[in-house]
């Protein structure tokens, strides 16, 4: 089972997170934030920056207990690392999901 084991503000709504495997991703959150009414207290950095990771590492979270779960952000989630180089957002979640399977179980 995967972990967040480390957290870094990038500034504005970025974070670098790494996990248990050793991975660390970049992640801009602009999108889920403009998408989700959760998140909108996310807007501002003040509250941005307070993102902690859950003790069993099995996410992260903000004040207001929006979360996010670390194998969606591992795993399917577009990250600025060179995984998702060359994919956007047309690129659905259905098929990240396979394309991640196939890497897993090949």
């Amino acid at each position: 089972m995967i972990s967040i084991i480390k957290i870094q503000y990038l500034g504005e709504h970025k974070l670098a997170l790494t996990f248990s495997d050793g991975v660390t991703k970049s992640y801009n959150f602009d999108k889920l934030i403009s998408y989700e009414n959760w998140a909108k207290p996310l807007e501002e950095k003040h509250f941005f920056e307070q993102v902690k990771i859950y003790e069993d590492g099995r996410g992260i979270f903000w004040p207001n207990e929006y979360d996010c779960c670390p194998d969606w952000l591992r795993y399917y989630a577009l990250d600025e690392t060179e995984e998702w180089i060359g994919y956007d957002d047309s690129f659905e979640l259905k098929d990240r999901i396979k394309l991640i399977e196939n890497k897993l179980f090949a």
